[in-house]
């Protein structure tokens, strides 16, 4: 086997494994009570884009430009399948399970396979927030991180001054790790920023009490 000796690194000790049915995995619908987390659609678009375009949203999440330009929910779809298809994020629509699967926000958990660590981001169109939808597929993104493709930590961010996000992580399970002050230029101002992570073996002693 490789050695960790004085001769440097060698062979691929270091490097862990994408799980064999990552690609099933990767592929795969997850259904709870209330929502699906399905493949990004092309009908999804115009409700990107109203979704992008309320500055409650916009000035809550960290990467979208705003204002939102025309054509940027068509290539959010399009990177997003890609992107999944590649097994570098799992990005999954958020759809009403009673309503036909409609839009009503985002998820996603960016992969880091050598590391064995996944990095959560999500948004929820705001006609839906109170109703426990985010904590809901959030506890779905989890299990399936650790459940399904094996991570050994999930990590997440959040704006110091958006105390829900950060409570919808507390409810998974994640512990706040760090700040990182005026880390983010973002409606009009530096923001902080909150670091979160949950480690797979608080996960299973978890579900295990």
């Amino acid at each position: 086997g490789p050695r960790r000796g004085g001769g440097g690194m060698s062979g691929r000790w270091d490097i862990l494994e994408k799980p064999g049915n990552a690609a099933d995995l990767l592929f795969a619908e997850i259904t709870t009570d209330r929502l699906v987390l399905r493949w990004p659609e092309w009908r999804d678009v115009d409700a990107i884009e109203r979704g992008m375009r309320d500055e409650r949203v916009a000035e809550m999440i960290g990467g979208p430009p705003w204002p939102y330009p025309d054509g940027a929910a068509e290539e959010w779809v399009a990177g997003a399948r890609s992107a999944r298809r590649g097994g570098e994020m799992f990005y999954c629509a958020v759809g009403l399970r009673c309503d036909g699967g409609r839009f009503v926000g985002a998820c996603s958990i960016r992969l880091s396979w050598r590391h064995g660590r996944g990095t959560l981001g999500y948004w929820l169109v705001p006609e839906e927030w109170g109703k426990g939808f985010a904590s809901e597929f959030a506890a779905a993104l989890v299990e399936c991180g650790f459940g399904e493709f094996g991570l050994n930590k999930l990590e997440a961010s959040a704006y110091a001054d958006n105390p829900a996000s950060g409570r919808v992580l507390e409810k998974c399970g994640f512990e706040r790790e760090g700040l990182r002050r005026q880390q983010i230029h973002r409606a009009g101002r530096f923001r902080d920023e909150l670091l979160y992570g949950v480690l797979r073996g608080q996960w299973m002693a978890r579900k295990e009490s």
